[in-house]
């Protein structure tokens, strides 16, 4: 769904071979994002049949997702909603070297802030304290965490584009927040 939006930015990282080994992605207007989620949700639904036919364990976590986005917690918070929102950032296996990775989002930070982005705001559930550590690290700042209507801890974070960029043009670093 992210390809087909005008909106979708994606960065990839290849290996030697060509084989992709890290991506980040996300959409610089949500609020379009989620109406071709919602569009396209039977189709979504079709395209998982083989993932689940060869793990159909995937379907549990399918459903406690479903329960949870479709609760009025969307709207509070449980995800962002409008603006620019990193969707997915991670290695495809562990032999991605940590570096290149971070340096990935990195780049999808900086294409976001070229497009007039100002702030991009994600998800991270609590179970990833390593991932919400590197964010932390990158400059992201906690806007809110609560449990969600599937049981799950979230956390929102933020980036705030502006600040990063004059803090790097004026002592070379991120961000000095708490």
């Amino acid at each position: 769904v992210l390809l087909s939006e005008r909106n979708c930015v994606v960065l990839c990282l290849e290996d030697d071979a060509g084989q992709v080994v890290a991506f980040a992605s996300g959409s610089l207007k949500t609020e379009e994002h989620m109406a071709a989620l919602a569009a396209r949700k039977l189709g979504l639904l079709l395209s998982s049949i083989p993932g689940l036919a060869r793990s159909p364990s995937l379907l549990l976590g399918m459903q406690k997702r479903a329960r949870a986005v479709s609760s009025n917690q969307v709207h509070n918070g449980y995800i962002a909603t409008t603006g620019p929102r990193l969707e997915f950032w991670g290695a495809v296996n562990d032999g991605s070297n940590p570096g290149e990775v971070v340096a990935l989002l990195n780049a999808w930070l900086e294409v976001a802030s070229a497009c007039g982005a100002r702030q991009v705001q994600f998800e991270v559930d609590e179970e990833n304290a390593k991932v919400r550590r590197i964010h932390h690290a990158l400059g992201a700042y906690v806007v809110q965490s609560f449990r969600t209507a599937d049981g799950e801890s979230r956390t929102v974070m933020c980036y705030d584009l502006l600040e990063m960029s004059r803090n790097t043009h004026t002592n070379g670093g991120g961000p000095d927040r708490a």
